[in-house]
């Protein structure tokens, strides 16, 4: 199965952070395999039940050779730091996450988390800008606080993760794999840029 653009086209999913009753994830993968996500904007949703805007999950059954690429993302998150644009979850197997851009949310561009561990995960060429959501506009659900994106990457709970040339700019720690509460690894992080952190570049 595969989301993708129509040629030509430049589709934006927005959930407008709940203001249209839209409280929930964009997409959700449970029970899942062979899936392509490719070439779409999503924006503004607010994670009302945590996780991410693209959630992939293994709570009714195995996730399993999921790609995303080309994709967009925008100010995801109901602005704490367990919302994240992608969160990657209980044995999730064989992720590629690559040739986008994520620019702010309101926890991590993407986190590997939860047991069981998930493994085969590549993410590379992508590009997480982090800063404040700019969610002013919100009727319902305005910035608070805790609205600047904190990580770039966290990859805890993941086994077998690659991670390269990838740009990561302007978090409180670019790469966090002190996160978790399983022992996991190996990990081969090459060739990325880490820039402009006020807390951590990585955190071991």
């Amino acid at each position: 199965v595969t989301f993708k653009n129509y040629p030509g086209e430049k589709p934006v999913f927005d959930g407008q952070w709940g203001d249209t009753g839209t409280h929930g994830d964009f997409l959700v993968f449970s029970n899942n395999s062979n899936v392509v996500v490719d070439g779409i904007t999503v924006q503004r949703y607010a994670d009302q039940y945590g996780n991410g805007a693209i959630d992939l999950h293994n709570g009714q059954g195995p996730v399993n050779n999921i790609t995303i690429q080309n994709v967009t993302m925008i100010d995801n998150g109901s602005h704490t730091a367990q919302d994240h644009h992608i969160y990657i979850a209980a044995g999730a197997t064989n992720v590629t996450i690559r040739n986008s851009l994520f620019i702010r949310a309101a926890g991590s561009a993407i986190q590997s988390y939860h047991t069981p561990a998930s493994s085969g995960i590549k993410i590379y060429n992508n590009v997480m800008i982090g800063g404040t959501l700019k969610c002013s506009a919100s009727k319902s659900n305005a910035c608070s606080a805790s609205a600047v994106q904190h990580w770039g990457l966290i990859i805890s709970d993941a086994r077998t993760t690659e991670i390269y040339n990838n740009t990561i700019y302007g978090m409180q720690t670019g790469i966090d794999f002190n996160y978790g509460t399983v022992g996991t690894g190996p990990y081969t992080v090459r060739n990325n840029i880490i820039a402009n952190s006020t807390v951590s570049g990585m955190r071991v």
